[in-house]
């Protein structure tokens, strides 16, 4: 339950100083469109018809208004620069609570701030938060907290599409309201909670409760429901998707939709879609603007770039910490190595990358990139493939290579230990000799001659002294050859029978008998 305090004294001088030390910006123009508009607190409380203060900062023109002036009033409804307006509650008799917005507009973004009276002739009687609102998605829980020293009731005006977890209770307490409705019920609802003292039926509070046509930060949606198996987790989300994005239908819809054609539009996946829950959980940013210069930006996850590719180590916010904490696998018995998540970033640039991990989630991400019109595919789809099929979940190394780079002792032992300890980087060995090879699965392929199969030195980033199996594929040129190889469908195939609990069904010969309808003729 949040808990909300009013400004004290020393607070507002530091306020007054401050804006003091910036009222020579106010009529700079180009100041008021970088500027943000800044409100002292997000809710005030009263308890009496004590006058209250709210600190407004911003470059240049404001104004105010109150949704309900019925019980308050402001001592001013506009100004410019930095300022303040003094909200009064009027007199009055009556016990009921009382609530407002006041809505502070300026230029093109405002601040809301809830009103809440919450003392009712000396008795504390309230709910927090008093709107709630469900979006589009799976269906959601939400918690009201109950503030009361007495007896109460619970009750809903409309049980058609939500419901509550109880109907009564003594004391401070908290109700979960639970959603009825699939991902697929269009149309906008409306419903009251009323929270009723059972000593006084006249004292009442109520929670406002609503259904939008728009993905809230932190819902998640099914996109595909596993039916074999145990169920191997995928996670979507993305950063610098804004509020305009999250419509029915709209560009978030679209961009968790084509994520999901395109992580079952490559083999192993393709045929192994039964196997997979694919969940997409929301993220709204401020903002779908990104910093360039590796300062993280003012998006939910704080995504920034360096010489075009994520800075990995900038984020405000993890994103697998996020998705996973919002899927339905969290607090289960799931291991957080077996989750992968992709971050789809809201910028037309490649900037791929995946962040590979031992015990916890893996993630690969990057941009929505159009291709520049150089290539006649979907780009965006390519580097899905991979950097969060190929990397993230695969576990593949980078098959690519800088001419005349040599893998040193070092690298390789530090390969090895990944390898051994996590299962990593099972698609490139560092000798030519197949007898040392540590994927037998790979020496075995060779040994009978299987198509597309080879030893070919470069990879890991180094010309020498490491091998890759084909000539090229997603993890070498994911824009000259749209497939993994074969021995890399194989550490695939490997990988989703062991997230599937079918560990002990697998063998080399399942994947031969999957594998015939990839050979090229």
């Amino acid at each position: 339950m949040i808990k909300l305090t009013h400004i004290n004294y020393w607070f507002m001088l530091l306020l007054l100083l401050g804006f003091a030390a910036c009222s020579d910006d106010k009529d700079n123009e180009e100041l008021i469109s970088k500027s943000k508009l800044n409100v002292s607190a997000s809710a005030l409380r009263f308890s009496s018809d004590k006058a209250d203060t709210v600190f407004i900062n911003y470059a240049g023109s404001w104004n105010a208004k109150l949704n309900d002036d019925s019980w308050c009033t402001l001592d001013k409804t506009s100004g410019k620069g930095q300022g303040m307006i003094v909200i009064t509650p009027k007199p009055r008799n009556d016990a009921e609570m009382k609530s407002a917005k006041l809505i502070v507009q300026a230029t093109d973004r405002f601040s809301e701030m809830q009103i809440i009276n919450l003392i009712l002739n000396g008795i504390e009687f309230y709910a927090d938060p008093i709107v709630v609102e469900f979006g589009l998605g799976d269906n959601a829980t939400y918690a009201v907290d109950v503030v009361y020293e007495g007896g109460w009731t619970a009750t809903l005006d409309d049980e058609s599409w939500c419901s509550l977890n109880q109907a009564s209770g003594n004391g401070n307490g908290q109700i979960k309201i639970t959603s009825k409705f699939g991902p697929d019920d269009s149309g906008e609802k409306s419903t009251l909670l009323t929270l009723t003292s059972t000593e006084d039926p006249n004292l009442k509070t109520t929670v406002e409760i609503k259904k939008v046509e728009e993905f809230k930060h932190g819902s998640c949606i099914t996109l595909n429901k596993a039916t074999k198996g145990k169920g191997i987790n995928l996670l979507i989300t993305g950063d610098g998707f804004i509020k305009s994005d999250m419509g029915r239908n709209g560009y978030w819809q679209q961009i968790m939709e084509r994520s999901l054609e395109s992580i079952f539009a490559y083999e192993p996946f393709k045929s192994f879609r039964e196997y997979f829950n694919v969940y997409g959980i929301t993220a709204v940013s401020q903002t779908n603007s990104f910093h360039t210069d590796g300062t993280p930006s003012e998006t939910f996850f704080g995504c920034s770039f360096v010489n075009q590719v994520i800075n990995t180590n900038g984020f405000t916010i993890s994103p697998t910490t996020f998705a996973w904490e919002h899927s339905p696998v969290y607090n289960t018995d799931i291991p957080g190595q077996d989750i992968t998540v992709l971050l789809s970033v809201n910028i037309n640039r490649y900037c791929g990358v995946a962040q590979l991990s031992g015990s916890g989630p893996s993630i690969g991400m990057g941009g929505i990139w159009d291709g520049e019109g150089r290539f006649n595919h979907d780009t965006y789809s390519t580097m899905i493939a991979h950097e969060f099929l190929g990397h993230a979940f695969g576990k593949l190394s980078d098959e690519y290579y800088s001419d005349n780079a040599s893998i040193t002792e070092a690298d390789i032992a530090a390969t090895k230990r990944e390898r051994e300890a996590f299962g990593h980087w099972q698609n490139v060995e560092f000798t030519n000799k197949p007898a040392e090879f540590d994927n037998k699965n790979w020496k075995a392929l060779l040994e009978m001659n299987y198509p597309e199969v080879g030893i070919i030195q470069g990879g890991r980033y180094c010309q020498y002294g490491v091998w890759r199996s084909i000539n090229d594929n997603i993890m070498r040129n994911q824009n000259a050859v749209l497939y993994f190889g074969p021995v890399n469908r194989e550490i695939i195939l490997r990988r989703i029978y062991k997230l599937a609990g079918m560990e002990n069904e697998y063998s080399l010969d399942v994947f031969l008998e999957y594998d015939k309808k990839n050979i090229k003729k």
